[in-house]
């Protein structure tokens, strides 16, 4: 009797019930449970994934003093300029630095760190369980083209 190969997927870097597990976890909601996970996450990517490229996320928090409209909600006096986000809408606003991961044909990010003026804000390690961050000279220039870091 003669015995049919079945060819493997490409681009499988870990056991596929393995990276079930993984996509399980790194899309759970608890956000204890999720600190702990980043960690791992980014060893198995650091060991089986392929770096791809970078990618800058831009993160805006609506300001909750005028939900976002700009102008300061009040019953007792007349509208003005919210004071908040300066009438703009948007309290926070950062831009992330991700790098890219490959992993069994599927995308992951792993933050690198916050873009400031003229330096990156970048994670360093945990100390008593927080994360530690130091700052370095960025490159503006590199902001326009994330993919080039």
């Amino acid at each position: 009797m003669k015995q049919t190969l079945i060819p493997f997927k490409e681009n499988v870097d870990i056991p596929e019930a393995h990276f079930y597990a993984f996509m399980v976890c790194n899309s759970a909601a608890a956000w204890h449970h999720k600190q702990s996970f980043y960690r791992l996450k980014n060893e198995i990517l650091q060991k089986h994934g392929h770096e791809s490229a970078y990618d800058l996320q831009t993160i805006k928090k609506t300001c909750y003093s005028c939900d976002g409209k700009g102008i300061f909600k009040c019953d007792w006096k007349l509208p003005e300029t919210c004071w908040s986000c300066l009438g703009d809408g948007v309290y926070q606003k950062k831009q992330v630095v991700l790098k890219r991961w490959v992993l069994n044909g599927a995308i992951f990010h792993e933050p690198i760190g916050e873009l400031y003026i003229n330096q990156l804000k970048v994670f360093n390690g945990y100390e008593d369980g927080y994360p530690v961050f130091k700052y370095e000279p960025f490159n503006a220039a590199l902001a326009r083209n994330p993919t080039g870091l």
